[in-house]
Formats: C-alpha cells, sequence, structure tokens
C-alpha cells in the first residue's frame, strides 16, 4: 500500500492510533513538508533520501550526508534531516528507515483491517 501524505496526515489527526506512531509518523511529515522536492508518498520520501545520502538511511549516514551540504544552498534539506533526528532518537543505533518505516506500516495495515481507521 501507499501511504500518502494526506494519508499521513489524516493518520496523527486520527484518535485511534498509538502515541508511538503519532510521533513516528509526525517525525516524518516534518521532514517531508521541509524536504525542497515534492514527495509523492513514503516510498518516495526514503528513495528520495537514498539516491540524496548515497548510502543506507542510518543516523549516522544522515548526519554524515549533512555535514557534506551547504546552509546557504541546502537549508531545507538540513532541517529536514534534523526532524529525522528525531525519529531515530526513539531507536536503537544503527536502525536503517526501512526498519523504523515497516513497523509503522505493518501497525497502520493492522489499523486498517480491524476497521480502526480509513
Amino acid at each position: 500500500m501507499k501511504y500518502s501524505i494526506q494519508f499521513l496526515i489524516d493518520l496523527i489527526e486520527s484518535d485511534k492510533i498509538p502515541a508511538s506512531i503519532k510521533h513516528d509518523v509526525s517525525c516524518l511529515l516534518e521532514s517531508i513538508d521541509d524536504w525542497p522536492n515534492t514527495v509523492d508518498d513514503l516510498d518516495d520520501f526514503e528513495r528520495q533520501l537514498t539516491e540524496s545520502v548515497h548510502a543506507e538511511l542510518t543516523i549516522i549516514n544522515l548526519k554524515n550526508y549533512a555535514k557534506e551540504l551547504c546552509v546557504k544552498k541546502d537549508a531545507w534539506k538540513m532541517e529536514a534531516l534534523s526532524s529525522l533526528y528525531r525519529l531515530y532518537d526513539r531507536y536503537a543505533h544503527g536502525v536503517v528507515l526501512h526498519e523504523i518505516l515497516n513497523p509503522i506500516k505493518r501497525s497502520v495495515d493492522e489499523l486498517k483491517t480491524a476497521g480502526g481507521i480509513n
């Protein structure tokens, strides 16, 4: 299933999702909102990040990538990355972004299947 940006916005406005998922999705949305390129859905955002970073999307690789950016021309990317750092704070060191996203997607799918969200 594709997780559109509007679906994610609606999701965090719902009172039917656990606080942990709401936190994670909020961090993702903040990062997507600051990302300088148009993002169609969650998979597109992950793809764009991977293409930019040229490495697995771990916190270390994201921070190394941020060090290469120029504030004057890449301020929005740097801001987007700072939102992602808050997402990684809740997870084990060395975790890759898809390892964070997959459980979120599974939880959302379970809620949809159970009729908890549309």
